[in-house]
């Protein structure tokens, strides 16, 4: 979907972003930070939300869901395996 075929709510909220990110990458051209700080400040980001994701879904949400703090997710029973042969 371009700008253009979009409807005016999105289409405008789609160039702010575009603008934002611009006039961001301008604010840090001129500052004495270099893109490879900024990567670096991003990589650390991203990596602790990978890190957080891995907690929560891991330790933290099996923990709640045994203690009834969370309610357990619904999970789809498996189906058999009906192919045959040896794997």
């Amino acid at each position: 979907m371009t700008v253009k075929d979009a409807p005016v709510p999105e289409a405008t909220a789609s160039a702010a972003a575009k603008v934002a990110a611009v006039w961001t990458g301008v604010g840090i051209g001129q500052t004495a930070w270099s893109w490879a700080d900024l990567a670096a400040i991003l990589a650390a980001i991203y990596s602790a939300i990978l890190i957080g994701e891995w907690v929560w879904r891991r330790l933290a949400r099996p923990a709640f869901e045994r203690s009834r703090f969370v309610q357990p997710r619904k999970r789809k029973p498996r189906t058999p395996d009906t192919a045959e042969g040896d794997l």
